[in-house]
């Protein structure tokens, strides 16, 4: 397995989960620092990975009850259990998330205990950063096929120092612990950016901007892996399910707003759908151009961002989106709707 084919493309919680499946795969030694950690927080008994361990991302599920489709993250398998990853390192929870999953993972435990005779328990495993806790332990009570894992924990338990790793994934293993601990600490100097990131555009943005923009990806469902950018914008197309609806979100030059802007470079947000969005922090604008969805998508909001001295904070993102990316639940109805 080629690490670089593993995550080509990918960007957001779509590499963090890819490279987190390549370390599992490569490293016994992880695999049981993960599963005995999933174990200890597990309150359906001990589990353990004995001589069996399979691990799958993106499997596609169907909650049957409800009908919505998605994909989690990971599946693995090991000798006594099917456990289901879904990392949320910002995201919010979609439409009927995380349930929806449970009953792929039931249906894949009977199965296997059909196949080999054994009993077999269903685990859905939610990774976030620790300061989600209560937000996703408030989600989850009541059940004893979930489990939270804060990546905190995650990270300590698999960067252990007494770990006897070979040389390449050792190094890998840092380097996605690097990684995960500044995605965690999000953008803490957001309050001193704010004066350059509405100052001007620079031709396909401003480092700063492009920054912010690329720290925000995982808040919008559906982000293309690629940049959508020019002279005058720097952004993301998002929403992209098998809908006839599109949007988009980025940095613009002042001169793609026709009313509305109060900045020489403004964050916007536009879509081909209604989207209801607070007044603060949230100002409606009218772009000059009608047709920059798409000729057969017809601009049905847009908004800019009013920055507040709280932005640095991604609940506050999560918590304002909140109502847009309900909208984008609610649209999301096919299988290939889950992220890419």
């Amino acid at each position: 397995m080629n690490f670089f084919d593993e995550v080509e493309g990918l960007k957001g919680e779509n590499f963090v989960t890819a490279v987190f499946r390549f370390l599992l795969l490569r490293s016994e030694e992880l695999r049981e620092g993960f599963i005995n950690l999933v174990s200890d927080e597990c309150h359906l008994g001990p589990i353990t990975s004995g001589e069996h361990f399979a691990c799958m991302k993106e499997k596609p599920t169907e909650d049957q009850e409800s009908g919505r489709y998605g994909r989690l993250d990971l599946i693995i398998e090991i000798s006594d259990a099917v456990i289901g990853v879904e990392n949320k390192l910002f995201a919010g929870f979609q439409e009927g998330q995380p349930g929806k999953y449970l009953e792929t993972l039931s249906d894949q435990s009977k199965k296997l205990k059909d196949l080999r005779g054994t009993d077999f328990r269903h685990v859905l495993v939610i990774l976030a950063p620790s300061r989600r806790s209560d937000e996703i332990k408030a989600k989850i009570i009541g059940n004893d096929h979930y489990v939270f894992l804060s990546w905190e924990k995650v990270i300590k338990t698999l960067t252990d120092p007494a770990r006897l790793l070979d040389p390449m994934t050792a190094v890998i293993l840092q380097g996605f612990k690097q990684f995960i601990e500044g995605k965690m600490a999000f953008m803490p100097h957001f309050s001193k950016w704010v004066p350059h990131l509405k100052r001007r555009f620079d031709p396909y943005g401003s480092p700063l901007q492009r920054k912010v923009v690329n720290t925000l990806w995982d808040f919008f469902p559906g982000s293309s892996q690629r940049p959508s950018q020019g002279d005058k914008y720097y952004g993301y197309y998002f929403c992209n399910f098998p809908t006839p609806h599109s949007a988009w979100y980025g940095f613009v030059d002042q001169s793609f707003i026709s009313e509305g802007s109060a900045n020489q470079a403004e964050l916007i947000i536009v879509t081909s759908f209604p989207a209801s969005l607070d007044t603060p922090p949230f100002r409606p604008i009218i772009l000059k151009q009608k047709d920059y969805l798409g000729e057969d998508k017809e601009i049905i909001t847009a908004w800019a961002v009013d920055y507040q001295k709280d932005w640095d904070n991604p609940k506050k993102w999560s918590d304002e989106l909140r109502p847009l990316t309900a909208s984008i639940g609610e649209m999301a109805i096919q299988p290939s709707s889950a992220k890419d």
